[in-house]
């Protein structure tokens, strides 16, 4: 029957047919009860395939043609029950007798594709996504597929924009936090002028061991800034601009102040692991004084307790520290959210934008990365989990960088919600 309502969606002829002889429902086979109309849904419309289903599932049915008069139909079905019971009778004596001309004249199914189609009756629903060879429950790929049955999805339905749905497809969710669990407008509104403000006097009362700790981690975020961007570091440091002291091995290299640092950094968005560790240590300090609280979607919230119930492990991966992520999400507006969340995985695991670091979070998670979810609205992070295997899906959110034609390849969810069902 799931067969069947792949092949019928291919052509209206079929599936007329089968409506008309049967009184079975056309849309309820085109579309579920959920709305969806994809073939992958048909298992759930809860509609039964009738017999003439069956056979243009098997068969190729010989109809008469359609436009020609009744008195042609019944010459054609006298001379094609004329022609089968010739061959009948010189084929064997034993053959069955020829059908009378009043009866449809359909070509006899081959042995092959009756076993087929009883195997496929017999047989689960195909998942919604089907699973390749390599694992991936989404088909940007679709070779290396394990059956032909599952070729034919793949080539059919895929590639799809269609998001998937938690827990019937993943069991893994892999969550952005700026863009995606929270707002762009808070981290650039509230959170960064927050560490310009608080800056100085946040120094003011670090020990000279503290300070001299936070100095060498900013100064080599300086650094390999210089080395893999200099453009961006000119632009950061600009009375650095044409010395070559900073660096050189025979002369005191030059290095901007703590506060300096910084702020260069932070006015070119440079995200940079010694920076993200004062920020964060900044922000504690904000949100354990009440100063701060932590965005959320009231959707993400929905999401993560839906993940709870229904068994979905939820986990963040964001270019702020993790110290930073636990205190956001702990000092949240819809209260702590932490107890919901399983992983959470910062620059330490490597590059939103590298591929090697999905498979490293997916190793960690002990999953293929076929297996899981990524939810971000970076289309080079999307990129770089699709490149690793996994499902990459766009987060749709006010104040978000407008997309490319490279998301176009992506499902889209305007909301956390439209990942949460199980039909």
């Amino acid at each position: 029957p799931v067969l069947g309502g792949i092949a019928g969606g291919g052509g209206a002829a079929s599936s007329s047919s089968s409506s008309s002889s049967s009184g079975s429902s056309g849309s309820s086979r085109s579309s579920g009860s959920s709305g969806r109309r994809h073939s992958w849904d048909d298992s759930s419309s809860g509609a039964s395939a009738t017999p003439s289903e069956s056979a243009a599932v098997g068969t190729t049915a010989a109809k008469p043609n359609q436009g020609s008069s009744p008195a042609s139909a019944s010459s054609s079905s006298s001379s094609s029950a004329s022609s089968s019971a010739s061959s009948a009778s010189s084929a064997s004596s034993t053959s069955a007798s020829a059908p009378s001309a009043s009866a449809p004249m359909t070509s006899a199914p081959s042995a092959s594709r009756v076993e087929a189609a009883s195997s496929s009756s017999s047989a689960s629903p195909p998942p919604r996504f089907p699973m390749s060879g390599d694992g991936r429950r989404h088909g940007l790929k679709t070779s290396g597929a394990t059956s032909p049955t599952l070729t034919f999805l793949a080539q059919r339905t895929m590639p799809t924009t269609v998001p998937p749905l938690l827990p019937r497809d993943y069991k893994h969710l892999l969550l952005d936090i700026e863009g995606c669990t929270t707002s762009i407008n808070f981290v650039h509104d509230q959170l960064f002028p927050y560490v310009r403000k608080n800056l100085s006097s946040f120094i003011l009362n670090l020990s000279e061991e503290d300070k001299a700790t936070i100095e060498a981690e900013l100064e080599a975020d300086v650094r390999n800034l210089m080395e893999t961007q200099p453009d961006t570091f000119m632009r950061a440091f600009p009375h650095l601009a044409g010395s070559l002291a900073f660096g050189a091995d025979d002369e005191e290299p030059v290095f901007p102040s703590l506060v300096g640092a910084v702020t260069g950094l932070m006015d070119m968005d440079v995200s940079a692991t010694g920076l993200k560790a004062l920020q964060g240590r900044i922000w504690r300090d904000g949100y354990e004084r009440g100063a701060l609280k932590g965005h959320v979607f009231k959707d993400t919230v929905a999401l993560l307790k839906w993940c709870q119930d229904t068994g979905v492990v939820a986990s963040i991966f964001s270019s702020a520290s993790v110290n930073a992520q636990k205190l956001l999400f702990r000092h949240s507006s819809e209260g702590d959210l932490c107890p919901l969340l399983s992983h959470h995985f910062d620059k330490e695991t490597g590059s939103k934008k590298k591929m090697q670091s999905y498979i490293k979070i997916c190793q960690e998670l002990n999953i293929r990365p076929g297996d899981l979810v990524f939810v971000s609205d970076s289309e080079q992070e999307l990129v770089a989990a699709d490149a690793a295997g996994c499902c990459a899906v766009v987060s749709i959110r006010p104040g978000n960088a407008k997309l490319s034609d490279v998301a176009e390849q992506f499902p889209r969810v305007p909301s956390l919600l439209g990942l949460c069902g199980c039909d």
